[in-house]
């Protein structure tokens, strides 16, 4: 996919970051367009602040 195929794509996920108020679905969106537009098979965010306790792993959408 060449870089002005992505770039729709690209404008809908700035779009959708801002419609759902929840953090978790909006990092879920984010991660879930960056693995997209990449061609990644898994994607993930990470925070240093973070205790390890709190930490989740969220498998790959379909």
């Amino acid at each position: 996919m060449s870089p002005v195929d992505r770039l729709p794509m690209l404008l809908e996920a700035v779009l959708s970051i801002g419609s759902d108020l929840g953090l978790r679905a909006t990092l879920q969106q984010i991660v879930d367009t960056a693995t997209t537009l990449t061609g990644a098979r898994h994607g993930a965010l990470t925070s240093g602040s973070a205790p390890p306790s709190s930490r989740s792993w969220t498998p790959p959408r379909p």
